[in-house]
């Protein structure tokens, strides 16, 4: 039973001697993952504002759509007649050349 404590022990004793001797590349690898996620949280809050930007100029590019089909179909409804009278000249011309 004591030898295997004592090899437990070892073992231990060998895993934390890597660790020490490893401290430098894992206290850097911590930092590089802490700072990647710090920046990844700050990119993620952006794009939660950005899309929120576009949900509101959404709605606005809605509304001025609808504003220009209406004053599409007003100039349309405006236009139809000068184009009936413009049409009704130009077939009277036609019917003189022929």
């Amino acid at each position: 039973m004591k030898i295997g404590r004592l090899i437990a022990l070892g073992l231990v004793s060998l895993g934390a001697l890597e660790l020490y001797k490893n401290r430098k590349t894992i206290k850097d690898s911590y930092q590089n993952t802490k700072n990647e996620t710090d920046s990844a949280k700050l990119k993620l809050e952006r794009i939660k504002n950005d899309l929120a930007i576009i949900s509101q100029e959404k709605e606005k590019i809605r509304l001025i759509s609808q504003e220009l089909n209406h004053k599409f179909q007003v100039f349309n409804k405006d236009i139809q007649p000068r184009l009936e009278e413009i049409n009704q000249r130009m077939a009277k011309y036609q019917e003189k050349d022929e």
